[in-house]
Order: C-alpha cells, then structure tokens, then sequence
C-alpha cells in the first residue's frame, strides 16, 4: 500500500512539474516572439500538458505489465 502511494504522488509532482515548466517556457517564448504573455503561457502550458500525459501514461502502462 505505501510504495502505490508514493509512486502515484511522484507521477502527480512529475504532472506539476510539466504544467510548471510550461507557464515559465510559455511566458518566456512569448516574450521573445511578442505575443501576449498570457497566451503564449497557455500554449506553453497545453504543449506541455499533453507531453507529461504522454510520460505518465507510458510509465503507468509499462509498470502495469
């Protein structure tokens, strides 16, 4: 019971971590380009939102088996 707990937290800090690094790449791309911060933080947040699914579906399917 304890180490599932620990692995489904660590997957959720994993998730957090993505959508973080997503706001801070996305507000910084946007700068650059000169798009609307706000903007360019949500698509960095969407990008990485379906890439740290894509981890964290892969990592569940693989320990699954």
């Amino acid at each position: 019971m304890q180490n599932t707990w620990i692995k489904y937290s660590g997957l959720a800090m994993q998730f957090v971590a993505f959508l973080l690094a997503g706001y801070w790449v996305g507000g910084y791309a946007a700068e650059q380009l000169g798009w609307n911060k706000g903007s360019g933080q949500v698509v960095g947040m969407l990008f990485f939102l379906i890439t740290g699914m894509v981890k964290i579906i892969r990592d569940l399917l693989r320990d699954s088996s």
